[in-house]
């Protein structure tokens, strides 16, 4: 079994300081996610930092279930309340029950493989399917660029096929790996290079064999797209002059997408062959849904 450990930290008193104060918003946030269209987005981000946060600090499987909780379904009434700007429609986040509320219209970016990995962490195929089918906008996309052949559109829209009827596109797959061979020099971990593109691609890879139930395969890129996670979000370099270094980004202390793939292959009863911090294992044995 190999063990892959959660990268260094610098100033992890910061992170203390904004996982209390984003602890305290929360709550907030959720009242107004029943006024406001808006806060259902909010009350996801808000609700996947503080989980992001929580491998380093730690708290009560409850209490990191209820921000899973409400996170997901934030999340997913937001995606399928998005076909419908401007109308007055029924929501609901909770058993508190049924709630309207007005639509507005919006062009956020809402980071759609965190959504669908939670959704797939919380077995609920319900919502993998509505965020799967949510308007292109909301995953950064136009109708008249679906057919350019870069990368991310490759992935973004294998990942809404496979989400959507579970059918990996090897079309699609052929195509991304072609772009990442023509643009080899540009791809790689370094914050200069195509870094998203760079661990993306190790993903990508291990959901191939995942589809194949290549389990030895599997097993192998698993490790691969982790280390690779690992490799980016330890940078202490920052995106911008002053900016948050990367290894400090919360973004970068959970790997949503990996959790994800091992979850998946832990209902096919595999046996994983790595443990990491970056993979919480009550998410993968689905315990934080219990």
């Amino acid at each position: 079994m190999e063990k892959i450990n959660l990268h260094k930290v610098d100033l992890p008193d910061v992170i203390k300081e904004n996982y209390d104060w984003l602890d305290k918003k929360l709550y907030k946030s959720i009242n107004k996610s029943k006024e406001a269209f808006r806060f259902l987005f909010y009350v996801y981000k808000d609700s996947s930092e503080l989980l992001q946060m929580s491998v380093l600090e730690k708290p009560e499987l409850s209490q990191q279930k209820y921000w899973f909780t409400y996170g997901l379904n934030c999340i997913s009434e937001f995606c399928r309340l998005a076909h419908f700007p401007n109308e007055v429609e029924e929501a609901q986040i909770d058993e508190s029950g049924v709630f309207s509320i007005k639509v507005e219209e919006t062009n956020q970016h809402i980071n759609i493989l965190k959504a669908l990995s939670m959704a797939t962490i919380a077995r609920d195929k319900e919502k993998q399917k509505i965020i799967a089918d949510s308007p292109l906008y909301l995953w950064e996309m136009k109708e008249e660029n679906l057919n350019n052949g870069n990368f991310v559109t490759c992935f973004l829209l294998l990942m809404k096929e496979y989400y959507s009827n579970k059918t990996f596109n090897e079309e699609l797959f052929e195509k991304s790996q072609q772009y990442v061979i023509l643009n080899k020099s540009e791809i790689g971990p370094d914050i200069k290079q195509k870094f998203w593109i760079y661990y993306m691609n190790e993903f990508l890879i291990a959901l191939k064999s995942l589809a194949a139930d290549n389990e030895a395969e599997f097993n192998q890129n698993l490790i691969k797209a982790i280390k690779a996670h690992q490799e980016v979000w330890s940078q202490k370099k920052a995106l911008n002059r002053g900016g948050t270094s990367l290894c400090r980004s919360n973004e970068g202390f959970l790997s949503w997408d990996c959790t994800a793939l091992a979850a998946m292959a832990y209902d096919k009863g595999w046996k994983l062959e790595v443990e990491s911090d970056y993979m919480p294992g009550f998410m993968i044995d689905g315990s934080i849904n219990k």
